[in-house]
C-alpha cells in the first residue's frame, strides 16, 4: 500500500513510487511539466493514453496509472517492433511493400513459399509478439488490467465514448494483422504459383489476390482473440522485463546478425565480379 501512492488535484497529477516523487503539471492540451523529485521540471510531449490519462476531466488514480502503463508499454514494444522491421528492410533492401511482396513470390527448394516467417522465422515471432502488446491485448493488456486498475486509461468513460476505444482496438489488430501478412506472409501472394505475378492484371486475379490477403488477414485477427481466451495475464514486472530484458536484446542481435550477413553477401558477390572482370 506504501509502494504506490496516487493523489489528483484539479490539471495537477502528483505519484509517489518507491519513495522516489513524481509531479506531473498539465500545460495546454498535450504538453506536461514532469519532475522526479527536486529536478527541474522536463516539458514533454504526451502520447494519446497519456493525453487521456492527464485529461482536465479525469480525476481518478486508475486512469492515471492506466495511461503511464500503456506509455512505458507502448515506448517499450515499438523498439522491438522497429529493430525487427529494419533487419526485414536490410534484407529486402527496400522500404517498399509492393518490392517486399513481389520478393515473397516463389518458394524455397520448391518446397516452402518464399514468404518471409520461412526466411527469419525469430523476426516474425518478434514482431507478432510485439504487435500483440503494441494493441494491449491479452496477455499484455497491463493498461487496463481489470483485477488492478477497474479499466484503466479509460476508467471513466462510458456510452459512445466508451465504444471508441474497443473500436480503435479492432482496428489495430486489422492494420498489425495486414501488415504482419504483408512483411512475412507474402501479402497477396498465392502460394505454389507465379499466375498472380505474371502476366496482365485482371479481374479474377485482382480478386484472388485479394482473397488471398483478406483469409490470411483475417486468420490472424482471429488469432488475436484466440490467445485472449486462452493466456493468462502478465504481472508488471513480467511485461516490462519481457521488453526490455528478453526482446529487446534479442531484437537487437538479430539486426546485428542480419546486417553483417547482408554486408558478407555483398561484399562476396563484389568479389566474383571483379575476379570476373580482371
Amino acid at each position: 500500500a506504501n509502494m504506490v501512492k496516487g493523489v489528483s488535484d484539479g490539471f495537477e497529477r502528483k505519484l509517489e513510487l518507491y519513495g522516489v516523487g513524481f509531479r506531473a503539471e498539465v500545460k495546454g492540451k498535450d504538453t506536461i511539466h514532469f519532475t522526479i523529485g527536486y529536478s527541474h521540471p522536463v516539458e514533454i510531449e504526451l502520447p494519446n493514453d497519456l493525453q487521456i490519462a492527464f485529461d482536465e476531466k479525469n480525476k481518478n488514480k486508475f486512469s492515471l496509472l492506466g495511461g503511464l502503463r500503456a506509455g512505458s508499454q507502448m515506448i517499450s514494444y515499438e523498439l522491438v517492433m522497429g529493430l525487427t522491421v529494419l533487419g526485414l528492410l536490410l534484407i529486402h533492401g527496400s522500404v517498399d511493400l509492393r518490392t517486399i511482396v513481389e520478393h515473397q513470390s516463389g518458394t524455397i527448394a520448391g518446397v516452402l513459399p518464399a514468404w518471409g516467417v520461412f526466411q527469419q522465422p525469430l523476426g516474425a515471432f518478434l514482431f507478432l509478439t510485439a504487435a500483440i502488446a503494441e494493441n494491449k491485448r491479452i496477455p499484455f493488456d497491463l493498461p487496463e488490467a481489470e483485477s488492478e486498475l477497474v479499466a484503466g486509461y479509460h476508467t471513466e468513460y462510458s456510452a459512445m465514448k466508451f465504444s471508441m476505444f474497443p473500436i480503435s482496438e479492432y482496428a489495430g489488430m486489422i492494420t498489425a494483422s495486414a501488415m504482419l501478412v504483408t512483411l512475412f506472409f507474402g501479402g497477396w501472394d498465392i502460394p505454389f504459383t507465379q499466375w498472380d505475378n505474371t502476366g496482365e492484371y485482371t479481374v479474377l486475379k485482382t480478386l484472388l489476390t485479394f482473397a488471398s490477403f483478406a483469409i490470411k488477414t483475417l486468420f490472424w485477427v482471429f488469432f488475436y482473440i484466440w490467445i485472449r481466451w486462452t493466456l493468462p495475464r502478465f504481472r508488471y514486472d513480467q511485461l516490462m522485463s519481457l521488453g526490455w530484458k528478453v526482446m529487446l536484446p534479442i531484437a537487437l542481435s538479430y539486426v546485428t546478425i542480419v546486417a553483417v550477413l547482408v554486408l558478407a553477401l555483398a561484399l562476396a558477390l563484389l568479389a566474383k565480379v571483379l575476379l570476373v572482370h580482371m
